[in-house]
């Protein structure tokens, strides 16, 4: 038996991951476990560009179990003991996706994203050769500002009592602008050539059935399956108006490159990526 994911979901953050999650979650060909981001990568090997963001802390005491209210199991319940207890090193991680079934398991952490070069290329050596990882991503700014907004909605803040070259700034920190740097991710990821599936959220959004099926068919499952939670939608959070357009003006000449990349990697970027090229 060979010790790894045979997956993960590597990011983007707010580009409909939870979604994901919550679907293969369903398969019957397939085991994710019930903390769908795991941060074990980018927080034993932390990104050089958010080092000077506040690093990702894991849940502590009785919450690590919550997820258990909803889904009780010895097994799941054993899973998450050794995850947070028994870890030291890659190989222990490895370990974790052993599985005496003949589901395909993996995980989605979309901090992942952001990972360095030297990082990436440590895990295309020590992952199974086979370990596929889904990329899913979104128009960069509508991302940037959906980044933003739960940023200001997690601190209690309202994004329209703030100037707006506060909200501009707020922005820039590389803990928001990197994630929407597709370009980085994608040379970074490099290594891991065709077994790199990019995917679009914007297509999540007009045909959940059939984006999922693509999906699936990439990571050599039955694709033909349906989920019943395929169109159910995963933390929305609060309605918006859509981009504000200073911010999208500001925003706009950094992304541009980053929507070319992306067009020239996968050979199409959706229509609505058309607005930021």
């Amino acid at each position: 038996m060979t010790s790894g994911p045979a997956f993960i979901g590597i990011g983007a953050q707010k580009a409909g991951t939870t979604w994901l999650w919550e679907n293969l979650r369903e398969h019957p060909q397939l085991w994710l476990p019930l903390i769908k981001e795991l941060h074990w990568f980018d927080v034993r090997y932390p990104p050089a560009s958010l080092a000077a963001s506040p690093p990702y802390r894991h849940r502590t005491g009785f919450a690590r179990y919550r997820p258990l209210w909803r889904h009780p199991s010895w097994f799941e319940a054993r899973w998450i003991w050794h995850f947070y207890h028994s870890l030291r090193n890659d190989a222990d991680y490895l370990a974790l996706f052993d599985r005496q079934d003949a589901r395909l398991a993996g995980e989605i952490t979309p901090a992942y994203a952001t990972l360095d070069a030297g990082t990436v290329q440590h895990l295309h050596e020590v992952l199974p050769p086979d370990c596929r990882m889904v990329l899913m991503l979104r128009e960069p700014i509508d991302r940037l500002w959906s980044g933003v907004r739960m940023h200001c909605r997690k601190r209690g803040m309202d994004w329209r009592s703030l100037p707006e070259d506060e909200v501009v700034a707020l922005a820039a920190m590389p803990a928001h602008a990197l994630r929407s740097d597709y370009a980085y991710t994608l040379q970074n990821w490099a290594p891991f050539a065709d077994r790199l599936g990019v995917f679009f959220y914007e297509d999540m959004q007009s045909s959940p059935h059939d984006f999922l099926s693509g999906v699936l068919r990439f990571l050599q499952v039955d694709a033909a399956w349906r989920s019943p939670k395929a169109m159910k939608v995963s933390n929305a959070g609060q309605e918006s108006n859509g981009v504000p357009a200073f911010f999208r003006e500001h925003w706009q000449p950094r992304y541009q490159p980053v929507v070319q990349a992306v067009e020239r990697h996968v050979g199409r970027v959706p229509d609505a990526w058309k607005v930021s090229a």
